[in-house]
């Protein structure tokens, strides 16, 4: 079962996560890097996805800027649900018809074993199986304080800036 498990203490979150951050250490570099500097503080968040006692998704905030996400695997990237849901909004889907679907096929994935953008696919097409791509779904997230690639390297920018 995967637990989200949440952290006050940067020295805490990297006994558990460090190993899975410099694992793809390249991609993890700024996280690894507030969570070692001199500049966090009590506003900042961060968080672990943990299944079996393993680390497999990790998070950090430091308001007011965006968060950052590490990599998942493919069950940590069914809780971009919501996604689909935007999907089938943009499709002309009422909101509140959209977010019982996906609610809807939820139980149906966690009943069935049959992974989401699967049944995503089959009931509403090929588009809505491809929802669950980390990669669109982070550079389709360009608002303020989103997590689009852009919006991330202003933040890295930012950072070794303050860094120095």
């Amino acid at each position: 079962m995967r637990r989200v498990r949440r952290f006050t203490e940067p020295q805490a979150f990297l006994a558990l996560a460090e190993s899975f951050l410099r694992a793809e250490e390249a991609e993890n570099v700024l996280m690894l890097g507030i969570c070692g500097s001199a500049h966090y503080d009590d506003s900042c968040h961060l968080a672990t996805v943990v299944e079996d006692g393993a680390v497999v998704a990790c998070a950090l905030r430091t308001p007011p800027h965006s968060a950052l996400l590490t990599r998942a695997d493919r069950q940590a990237l069914e809780l971009l649900a919501t996604d689909l849901a935007d999907f089938l909004v943009k499709k002309g889907m009422p909101f509140r018809q959209a977010h019982h679907a996906v609610g809807v096929l939820v139980a149906e994935s966690e009943r069935s074993g049959v992974a989401l953008p699967k049944l995503a696919a089959k009931k509403y097409g090929a588009a809505a199986g491809k929802v669950f791509d980390l990669r669109r779904a982070l550079a389709a997230r360009k608002a303020t304080g989103a997590p689009s690639p852009q919006n991330v390297h202003t933040q890295i920018a930012y950072w070794q800036k303050l860094l120095k």
